[in-house]
């Protein structure tokens, strides 16, 4: 083979339509480089063709039977493609008509030669360029080591080790021109030197048409009948070249698969003991082919690494690296962790009421849709096993189910807690209170429905419409001199992927616009441990954040790293909301004995009982603390209204009492005082006068109970137990007899007891105060009770917070309007 020196000939016919007896012109473009500065190879070459053009000539009757007389039409290409071209163009359309093209050696100016004839149905007959370092025999004469920076020992050192292909044109003559060898060519040419071996080749090139042209009137094949567009007559002279034999002055010359046979001694520049030498390793000819066991060859030696001798391609497949492998899955664990302790703290202080407003049953599946999207994640990493296992098309659908499923367990559990405190504080029906929606146990089974949902979704898609491994390539491009790489890159789809993915984004976007409302309708009940209004806006606008950078990073990134990128927001995202709803539900009760400040969203009922209690600041405490004042202060005047009602009820009743037992004392001093003498003749007269004294007392115990009956019909209750004393002795006054100062006194005594025990209002049954007059801060420390069923809790939310559908403002803002 031959390097450095592309040496092709392409057949332009052209037929001329008009046949006569004189013999027809045929003309032969060539593109030589004149302005080489270093040497006149150029030059050289069309001598060595015109010289060929004037023998052939000369032989025209015993070649052509006198029919064909040729013409070289010579132009300067430069050794520059963009020359080249428009030396090309020139010569087809401003010169005569050329029915052959004869070309230089130059491999940059061949390639966009070819590109522009390939239109015109032209034969390229070429050798290639490099895939090894190959230079030619006579190129070591033209070494200069003056011409440059470099020391000859450099130069030397660089070219270690390349190959050399020479010809044995040395040892033999032609066979078409037995007269004619290259050192007879050398001596025409008048070169002194050493004669390049593209002059020889295009000596040779023009002896190859001339046969071409030979056999081809001896097939009975019209030259003057080729067209451009004479594409049958073009694969006939293929086919006819191959049949070309003869021993040109460069050597054997004859051609298999549209290249050029000949034989050839390849040699290698060796350095041995710092002293170069060019050895031969083997010999090449059409007959005994490639053989390395001649008389002369030496072993091939290799510095370095061996070289290709054809260009490679290569099909690289895409796959994430091992260590982004590793950085995807040590994310995830970390998230499958993290969740795992919010599950099992969420599970362990689920009795406690702070967790338990928060509906802790919802949050354990809210953690359970965030391992969801932990998992998906996670199988990404074994993309290359399922691949290698046939089943990446089943995990994609899985994948998709895990994201599905995740995402609504995640935000449709949060939404429906949300969902329940909106029903709870904008509900007049009272009823209403105890729907189910109160129940865990029913809002389990919406959210159950939801993930139901997509189960069947994904089912169904998989069944009708089952994802496969779809392969695309990539650009191509080069890696080095000898390798052309493409990327393959594999992804799922299905044939109706791209029409039902956007309708589960529409379906899935539907959650955060229904919590988007709920958390706008509940963001003025602030009640942290009940409502996650914020903790949904918050949410949201992660998921939109996210979303809006995930789009960015799709248009921008078109490789692997986009799912990297991807992989990884979506674990930061999932990550922060599960933190923003469960952190500081652990930091309360990690700080629940250290400090405990009334919050920001007391509020107070009829019986002045704070709920809850959360960090506030100075000034909020403060304004508090005169708010609990003021209470206190009006809980004082009613208790010294009430104290002052009731000793005048005492009053009152002593006084009643006295009356009444005055005829009784009056009775009993006259007895004992009268003598027996005198007590029998007076009988009638001390009857008399008891007589009118008892009829006396019935008349004021009378004018008394109805006074004391007018009287408590305009007081309290409390008043109700002295009338029911003044009764009772009026009755066991009457029916009492001559014994009657024997009257049991324990039973009014009980009554005025009964009486002064005023029922206050009703306190909370599940919340007492306890005052400690001992406390510097006089604060007031809820002792919670906690009851077994969470609903009863949400029930009693309504009452304690004494909170309708128009009353969401702080207390602050009641304590201004006052």
């Amino acid at each position: 083979m031959y390097s450095e020196c592309w040496i092709f000939f392409i057949l332009i016919i052209l037929s001329n339509g008009n046949r006569t007896n004189k013999s027809t012109t045929l003309h032969i473009g060539a593109l030589f480089d004149f302005d080489h500065l270093s040497k006149d190879n150029g030059r050289h070459e069309l001598q060595a063709a015109q010289i060929a053009i004037e023998e052939i000539n000369f032989h025209q009757k015993d070649l052509f039977n006198g029919r064909y007389t040729l013409t070289l039409l010579s132009n300067n290409s430069r050794c520059d493609p963009i020359y080249a071209v428009d030396a090309f163009f020139h010569a087809i359309f401003r010169r005569p008509q050329l029915h052959f093209l004869v070309g230089t050696s130059c491999s940059n100016e061949t390639k966009a030669v070819i590109q522009v004839a390939d239109y015109y149905n032209l034969i390229l007959v070429k050798l290639r360029e490099r895939y090894v370092w190959i230079l030619t025999g006579n190129d070591y004469d033209l070494w200069n080591f003056s011409r440059n920076n470099c020391t000859k020992q450099e130069i030397l050192h660089a070219a270690r080790g390349h190959i050399i292909i020479d010809s044995s044109y040395k040892r033999k003559s032609s066979l078409i021109n037995p007269n004619m060898t290259a050192h007879q060519l050398q001596q025409k040419l008048h070169v002194n030197g050493h004669l390049d071996r593209q002059t020889l080749h295009a000596y040779d090139a023009i002896w190859v048409i001339a046969l071409l042209i030979r056999t081809s009137l001896d097939l009975n094949i019209s030259v003057d009948e080729f067209t451009y567009n004479s594409v049958h007559i073009r694969d006939d002279w293929l086919n006819l070249i191959e049949q070309i034999h003869f021993l040109g002055v460069s050597g054997p010359v004859s051609f298999r698969n549209r290249q050029r046979q000949a034989e050839t001694i390849i040699s290698q520049f060796q350095i041995d003991l710092y002293r170069p030498k060019i050895r031969t390793i083997a010999e090449y000819s059409h007959l005994s082919e490639f053989n390395i066991n001649c008389s002369k060859c030496r072993s091939l030696i290799w510095p370095n690494t061996i070289p290709v001798d054809t260009e490679r391609s290569e099909i690289r497949r895409v796959v994430l690296k091992i260590a982004e492998i590793i950085f995807i899955s040590v994310a995830c664990i970390f998230g499958l962790a993290l969740a795992i302790f919010f599950l099992t703290f969420n599970i362990i202080h689920r009795h406690e009421r702070y967790i338990k407003l928060s509906s802790p049953k919802l949050n354990n599946v809210m953690v359970i849709g965030a391992m969801h999207i932990h998992i998906a994640i996670f199988l990404f990493g074994f993309d290359q096993w399922f691949l290698e296992h046939n089943i990446l098309g089943h995990a994609c659908i899985l994948r998709i189910f895990l994201f599905s499923g995740g995402f609504s367990l995640t935000f449709g559990s949060m939404f429906l807690k949300t969902l329940r405190v909106y029903r709870i504080f904008t509900s007049h029906d009272r009823p209403l209170l105890h729907s189910k929606l109160l129940q865990d146990y029913y809002l389990l089974l919406i959210c159950s429905h939801i993930y139901s949902i997509d189960v069947i979704c994904t089912i169904i898609w998989q069944f009708l419409d089952p994802h496969f491994i779809e392969f695309t390539y990539g650009s191509i491009r080069r890696l080095d001199m000898d390798t052309v790489v493409s990327d393959e890159i594999y992804h799922c789809n299905s044939k109706y992927r791209q029409k039902i993915l956007p309708f589960i984004y529409f379906y899935k976007s539907l959650f955060l616009i229904i919590g988007g409302y709920l958390a706008a309708k509940t963001r003025h009940v602030h009640i942290s441990a009940l409502n996650d209004s914020k903790f949904i806006v918050w949410s949201i606008y992660i998921v939109v954040l996210t979303s809006l950078f995930t789009f960015i990073v799709m248009i921008s990134i078109r490789n692997l790293h986009t799912y990297i990128v991807l992989c990884f927001v979506v674990i930061i995202m999932t990550n922060i909301i599960i933190c923003v709803v469960f952190l500081p539900k652990v930091l309360k009760l990690k700080n629940r004995y250290r400090e405990e400040i009334l919050s920001k969203e007391l509020y107070m009922d009829d019986s002045r009982t704070r709920r809850l209690a959360v960090e506030i600041s100075y000034f909020e405490a403060y304004r508090y603390a005169q708010l609990q004042n003021r209470e206190l202060k009006t809980e004082l005047v009613r208790l010294n209204h009430t104290l002052s009602n009731l000793q005048q009820t005492f009053d009152s009743a002593t006084s009643n009492v006295t009356m009444a037992l005055l005829p009784l004392a009056v009775r009993l001093a006259s007895t004992l005082l009268q003598k027996p003498d005198i007590q029998t003749s007076n009988s009638h007269i001390n009857n008399k006068p008891s007589t009118e004294i008892d009829i006396l007392t019935k008349e004021e115990i009378s004018t008394i109970i109805n006074t004391n009956n007018e009287d408590e019909k305009e007081s309290t209750n409390d008043t109700i137990s002295s009338n029911n004393f003044l009764y009772e002795f009026e009755q066991m006054f009457f029916s009492s007899s001559s014994s009657s100062s024997e009257l049991n006194l324990s039973i009014a005594l009980q009554s005025l007891h009964n009486t002064s025990s005023l029922s206050l209002t009703s306190l909370d049954n599940q919340q007492q105060l306890i005052t400690d007059d001992d406390d510097e801060n006089n604060s007031l420390t809820p002792i919670q009770l906690t009851s077994e069923d969470e609903s009863v809790l949400y029930l009693r939310l309504s009452n304690e917070l004494n909170i309708t559908e128009a009353t969401f403002d702080s207390d602050l803002d009641r304590i201004d309007r006052q």
